[in-house]
């Protein structure tokens, strides 16, 4: 018992950070919701902090490896263990997105790799006249249309296509960002064949 009284007096600063976090805990887990249901409307806690909180203060103490208690909390479990891969693997997922052979009865020619906001398109809504939303566009398709080829813009889910430009293959890589880099779809087909 001595010994951690002792350390308690040693590391002041670790008890003030592992103080705040254990409040954070509680207001998180016993506070908030205790509040919801008096209120009868959602009350939020700050989930991770508490856990962070109590993790930073014993990586002020001499003890470091206390730290991994601070770890232990719910939600910092939940970040690390389910959160994080799961934004990891759609990153990949996006990234490795190849247009269908055919788009809108088109033949797709090329597209571009993902790239983050090769432009934004102001779109507005029909059922709600001056009102608008920004989308972003991270990909480009050129699809084989009737009387030439028509230039693409996709959002990062390869979704919501909105067309660019009509005209020659050149001209729609002209139109697009100078940023884009063009894959031809047929190469591209052929070296996934390989790969299997």
């Amino acid at each position: 018992m001595s010994s951690v009284w002792t350390f308690i007096k040693n590391n002041p600063m670790c008890d003030f950070l592992v103080a705040l976090g254990l409040l954070s805990i509680y207001i998180t887990y016993i506070g908030a919701p205790r509040a919801s249901r008096k209120s009868g409307r959602y009350v939020s806690g700050t989930p991770v902090v508490g856990g962070m909180l109590i993790a930073l203060g014993f990586l002020t103490s001499t003890n470091k490896w206390l730290a991994f208690i601070g770890l232990l909390e719910p939600t910092t479990l939940w970040l690390i263990f389910k959160a994080v891969p799961e934004a990891i693997c759609e990153n990949k997922r996006i990234k490795r997105w190849i247009p269908p052979e055919e788009f809108e009865g088109g033949k797709v020619v090329e597209y571009s790799n993902y790239r983050r906001k090769l432009e934004e398109k102001r779109i507005e809504y029909e059922e709600y006249p001056g009102s608008f939303y920004i989308q972003e566009i991270t990909r480009y398709i050129i699809v084989a249309a009737n009387f030439g080829y028509d230039l693409i813009g996709m959002d990062n889910r390869g979704e919501n296509p909105i067309l660019l430009q009509a005209g020659t293959v050149e001209e729609c890589k002209e139109r697009a960002n100078k940023a884009a880099v063009w894959n031809v779809y047929a190469d591209m087909i052929a070296k996934n064949k390989n790969r299997k």
